[in-house]
Formats: C-alpha cells, structure tokens, sequence
C-alpha cells in the first residue's frame, strides 16, 4: 500500500487568475511532502522521484486553518491523503 496526497490549490488570492507560473485555481497534484505545511516556511510537495523540476513550492504558509487546509501569501491549498492499494 504507498500512500499519497493531494494537493489542490483552493483560491488564488492575489493573482486574479493570471499566476505568473500558471498555477491556477483548481489544479491539484498527487505525490508526497516530507513535513508538514508551517507557518513561515514554503511548503514542498513532490511530484516526482526528487528531480527538482518535479517539486512544487508554494509561497510562505501564513495560516494553519485545519488539519487539511493551508493558507499561503498568494494562496489557499487543501491537503488530502490518497492511499493506492497497489
């Protein structure tokens, strides 16, 4: 059994939809984090098999609001545990 997440992006407060990276409202991504989203730290999710280019970072993490949702400087993601039963 690997166990995954998902990491969708909630709302772009700041961008209006127009992110300069192109990571828009309603995307997600299924992969793996190390630790746990903090306050003050860019929060890194992996896509891949630790090739830098198959990471995300969001911005600073400004807020905890529950164990399953995050608010960062430009955003709000919601963190989901996936389990394969591979």
């Amino acid at each position: 059994m690997k166990i995954m997440y998902k990491l969708e992006k909630l709302t772009d407060d700041v961008f209006n939809d127009h992110h300069p990276n192109f990571i828009l409202e309603g995307m997600y991504w299924v992969g793996r984090y190390i630790s746990s989203p903090k306050v003050g730290e860019r929060f890194r999710f992996g896509t891949g098999k630790d090739h830098p280019r198959e990471h995300l970072y969001t911005s600073i993490v400004t807020k905890l609001i529950d164990k399953n949702t995050f608010k960062t400087k430009n955003s709000t993601y919601s963190l989901k545990k996936l389990i394969d039963d591979d």
